[in-house]
């Protein structure tokens, strides 16, 4: 797949967009990378234009710009082939998602000791971290990507699935 360089802010249609992310401003950021062996280490939807729906340390939207900085790059894939009955559940499970709140919403901290030992199942069952709430969501209309997933399988999930389509990349330099 070729590169294409894009500016996000200029995507104004299609939405949900899984939104791929790549920093090296905090340390959990590289070691997820590390552990992975990927090039991401944070995915979420871009939910609306500007607006991405994201699995910080809650569920919560945030603007565009808090992922364009310098240093960071982002990669974009879009749905093809799919139904608008599809397209609204995505959105309204991530509006289900944002409305639990701060405490109902938290980061699987413990999901992610289970990542970098490579014990996948270690696990909290009543919160996620980023990929595993994108993967949830894309198993809920798929149902064929693994449990668990990291940044890197939702990217090559994507990059093979005929329902993705790649949008281009954004580097902030």
């Amino acid at each position: 797949m070729d590169k294409k360089l894009i500016d996000p802010l200029e995507i104004e249609s299609d939405f949900p967009i899984i939104t791929l992310v790549s920093h090296n401003n905090q340390i959990i950021s590289w070691l997820i990378r590390v552990f992975s062996k990927g090039s991401y280490n944070h995915v979420c939807w871009l939910y609306k234009p500007r607006i991405v729906a994201s699995q910080d340390a809650s569920y919560k939207i945030r603007p565009l710009f808090d992922y364009m900085r310098v240093g960071y790059k982002l990669k974009f894939y879009k749905l093809i082939n799919i139904t608008c009955v599809q397209r609204i559940l995505l959105l309204a499970m991530i509006q289900e998602k944002l409305k639990k709140g701060v405490v109902k919403s938290r980061y699987d901290f413990l999901g992610i000791i289970g990542q970098a030992t490579g014990l996948r199942f270690i696990n909290n069952p009543w919160t996620n971290y980023c990929s595993e709430s994108v993967g949830d969501d894309i198993r809920k209309i798929f149902g064929d990507i693994r449990r668990y997933p990291t940044p890197e399988d939702i990217d090559n999930y994507c990059g093979d699935h005929p329902n993705f389509e790649y949008l281009g990349h954004w580097i902030g330099s």
